[in-house]
């Protein structure tokens, strides 16, 4: 059984950054070909920003682990804001991105996600990413 070597912490923070930056490119490909998928575009908006902090927190030192494996990007940021200060508004669009995009996963009264909903999870996604980029290099 061949040994298994821990990866550095830059070619990990690289490696999330990339399927970040897939989610987003894939994202914004459906907006433009005006696809009536808007369920499938703010979940990988979702996973985008998701991927862009948990980059962030391997920048930070912290392992991936169970715990830090979560999909709630409001409880990923809270992490980060323990050891680093978070402005205010990365806060609001995590929050704004986990109400438009997480929560109306699963069927129920409310309905689906439309065109609009869409829109504002990638605009909130830019934002998000424009935030943090910077950070991660």
């Amino acid at each position: 059984m061949a040994k298994q070597f821990m990866k550095n912490t830059d070619t990990l923070i690289k490696e999330w950054i990339d399927l970040s930056y897939q989610d987003l490119i894939s994202a914004n490909q459906l907006i433009a070909s005006n696809t009536d998928s808007p369920n499938v575009i703010c979940y990988l908006c979702q996973l985008s920003a998701e991927k862009l902090l948990k980059a962030w927190l391997i920048k930070l030192g912290f392992e991936i682990n169970k715990e830090l494996k979560s999909h709630d990007l409001l409880k990923l940021l809270t992490v980060i804001d323990k050891t680093n200060e978070v402005n205010h508004d990365l806060f609001l669009w995590c929050s704004d991105m986990k109400d438009i995009a997480q929560e109306p996963r699963y069927p129920s009264l409310d309905g689906r996600q439309n065109m609009i909903d869409a829109k504002e999870s990638f605009d909130l996604l830019s934002k998000i990413h424009n935030y943090i980029m910077p950070i991660l290099h």
